[in-house]
């Protein structure tokens, strides 16, 4: 991070002398509430309440104004009216202050007046150097030396980012409830200055953070985001929840790609590329922030479960199954050691399931975790009882011995009252131990640590990749610029298909065999090189999908069909788009098919170009089985995301069929991904379908649009 804007922010969350602005007498009020706890605050003495009415708050002097004070201050709370905030920000600048926090609402989110009054008090701030979060905000708190909060927590790690003042309380006072220890928070509000992004990259160098967790509604920059995303995931965990992902549905376009491309996929897929975590509500982002602080990051995926009651391990073991976990069989090796203490009537399998006897004798727990975290195939454990204290002896003797492997602790509410297991969880959170309210939450859980560990080694493995890479061959940009300018200059938005192909070409996608025919002679010649039998398409800058016109003929087989079929297709799309610019017809050979894939690119307004890869054809829309990835993208994340689609099984060849050629798919995605990046007036790109045969993976169709 630049470093002036780190200093700036840092007297926000740090500062050595504060004036609240406004403060007042009413209790309730927030800045009255701020006033209180500053005034227990360790460095009181440099509080300076403002308010030309009182003489004194909460034991300390108050001031008639900021220019009163005689102290250079590091940040002023500014609690007035929206009206008197330009007047109150204009005396923090002539007074020197550096960075300024505004809880006043009444801005941009009120009208026109208070758009007004946001855009005025942007203006002095950037004029003068001044940086402020806010206006509408709740502010932040820094819990480690105890400002603005009741009580002071050294060993806070994990920070809150939140564009929500009243989810910025609920997640800190649930996160405090269930164990998590909080550095800083802070409430976003407007971000007319600073921003959450400015935040996240903050807090990505802030010593005393070690995880972040961040609840939004808005992007703002989407590009940057991801830049300090990428910046900040490989040094601590980035855990996401996202508010408003359903309002958002598919954008009407003319290609599959973009109608396939809605706002929250591509939000979901760009930042778990960046390598945040993501979560579907509070209580996710609370049991992911457990993880994060208490447990190390597993080396594998496979989870091992002991349990005292035998169904909630049946459940664990489906939440394995249902989080892209695995549950496996314990080790034959492991399974003896087990089998010479564990009762007759219990289970060395995993779960491994002690039974309902295991109450009266949690030293199985501890045996059978000795035998399991020595056994290097199971990489996370957990353990389920309806025990109480005698479980939590028996877990903190020995807790030093597991808590090099991920291991969590669900107590069940069977033979305990509520008040016994909350007493007996905090128990074990006080002494660093992860307790969870289900084994189903565990096991999410579990599966956030695994996704983030996963992605620390990709990332480790994209370095290596990148540091082999030469230098970019220019030859495709020359080539495809010259096209693209040709099709600007003939005022298109679309290019035909042979330019779409040659297009391919340059970026070393594969394209069929095919050719452009003006004239049915032209056609006839075309068809002698690559051979019948023929697809016959129309040629038109102006019609998009050419079967709905009847512009398509397939199987043309000879001389006579390819004359029929010319005449078809240039005459036929005339009685639907009598307008049409029809240039001829494009003529491809007819592969043997086996299956159709398909490929594209949209350019996103927040996160640029997004390359998409899944099935194709007919089904494209139907299924809508494609994963996103944004540009630039590796070749690791390219063959990555050509694996994650659902029928990812048909690449590895069924019935007979040859694999498909997984290396020629990534090249074919990051031909893509090039293109976007080295042409800005691609907005849109669409293969489908991407015909798999016998002889290699193919361009069928292709759409390509320029400009808006």
């Amino acid at each position: 991070m630049e470093p002036v804007l780190y200093h700036k922010i840092d007297k926000i969350f740090n500062p050595k002398s504060i004036a609240v602005i406004g403060a007042s007498s009413r209790r309730g009020q927030f800045s009255n509430t701020s006033v209180r706890r500053l005034a227990r605050w360790s460095r009181k003495e440099h509080v300076y309440p403002i308010n030309p009415s009182l003489e004194e708050l909460y034991g300390l002097k108050c001031y008639k104004s900021i220019g009163e004070i005689g102290e250079k201050l590091d940040l002023a709370y500014i609690c007035v009216g929206a009206a008197q905030v330009p007047a109150a920000l204009e005396e923090c600048i002539e007074a020197g202050v550096e960075s300024c926090l505004i809880h006043s609402s009444g801005f941009s989110e009120a009208g026109e007046e208070g758009r007004r009054l946001e855009k005025e008090i942007t203006r002095l701030a950037g004029a003068s150097g001044v940086r402020f979060l806010g206006p509408n905000c709740l502010g932040i708190y820094n819990h480690r030396t105890g400002m603005l909060v009741d009580n002071a927590d050294p060993k806070g790690g994990t920070a809150i980012v939140s564009s929500s003042g009243a989810l910025t309380v609920l997640i800190t006072k649930r996160g405090m409830e269930r164990g998590i220890h909080f550095s800083k928070t802070a409430s976003c509000g407007n971000q007319s200055d600073l921003s959450a992004i400015d935040l996240i990259e903050y807090l990505g160098e802030d010593p005393e953070t070690t995880c972040i967790m961040i609840y939004m509604e808005g992007v703002g920059d989407g590009r940057r985001f991801l830049q300090v995303l990428r910046k900040v995931t490989p040094v601590k965990p980035v855990l996401i929840w996202k508010g408003g992902r359903t309002s958002a549905g598919s954008r009407a376009a003319a290609s599959h790609s973009a109608a396939l491309a809605g706002d929250t996929q591509i939000f979901e897929a760009a930042v778990r590329q960046s390598g945040a975590v993501l979560c579907s509500d509070l209580d996710e982002l609370i049991d992911a922030g457990l993880a994060f602080q208490y447990m190390a990051l597993p080396r594998g995926k496979n989870v091992a479960v002991v349990t005292g009651p035998g169904g909630p391990g049946v459940a664990a073991a489906d939440a394995c199954d249902d989080f892209l976990l695995a549950c496996p069989p314990i080790g034959k090796a492991s399974k003896d050691c087990l089998l010479e203490f564990i009762p007759d009537f219990a289970s060395a399998a995993n779960p491994v399931d002690l039974t309902t006897v295991s109450a009266a004798e949690p030293q199985l727990f501890s045996k059978t975790m000795d035998v399991l975290v020595k056994d290097s195939q199971l990489h996370m454990f957990l353990l389920i009882s309806s025990e109480a204290q005698n479980l939590v002896d028996v877990i903190l003797e020995n807790k030093n011995k597991w808590e090099g492997r991920p291991f969590a602790v669900n107590i069940l509410n069977l033979m305990a009252s509520p008040q016994e297991c909350a007493a007996v969880s905090k128990g074990l959170t006080e002494k660093g131990v992860a307790v969870f309210s289900s084994p189903r939450q565990a096991i999410k859980a579990f599966s956030h640590l695994s996704e983030y560990a996963v992605y620390l080694q990709k990332t480790a493995d994209i370095e290596a990749e990148c540091g082999e890479t030469g230098e970019p061959d220019l030859r495709p940009v020359e080539e495809a610029g010259k096209i693209v300018a040709q099709a600007k200059a003939d005022g298109r938005i679309m290019l035909t298909e042979q330019q779409s192909m040659e297009l391919f070409a340059a970026y070393g996608i594969p394209v069929i065999p095919h050719g452009l025919a003006g004239t049915y002679e032209e056609g006839l010649q075309i068809a002698e090189k690559i051979g019948y039998p023929l697809a016959v398409k129309v040629s038109s800058p102006d019609i998009v999908h050419k079967t709905d016109v009847g512009g398509v003929c397939l199987n043309v087989r000879d001389a006579q069909e390819l004359k029929s079929a010319f005449a078809q297709v240039t005459g036929r799309p005339l009685e639907f788009v009598p307008d049409a610019r029809i240039e001829g017809v494009h003529l491809e050979s007819m592969a043997k098919t086996q299956f159709e894939l398909s490929a594209g690119m949209v350019r996103d307004p927040q996160f640029g170009p997004i390359v998409m890869f899944g099935l194709g054809g007919i089904l494209i829309e139907a299924l809508r089985d494609v994963t996103m990835r944004t540009a630039p993208l590796s070749k690791g994340e390219a063959l990555e995301m050509i694996g994650s689609i659902r029928a990812s099984s048909l690449l590895e060849g069924v019935r007979g069929m040859a694999p498909v050629d997984k290396e020629q798919l990534a090249q074919i995605v990051l031909g893509l991904a090039a293109m976007a990046l080295d042409h800005r007036e691609i907005s849109e790109v669409d293969i489908n379908p991407l015909a798999v045969t016998e002889q290699g993976v193919w361009a069928v169709d292709a759409r390509i649009k320029i400009g808006e």
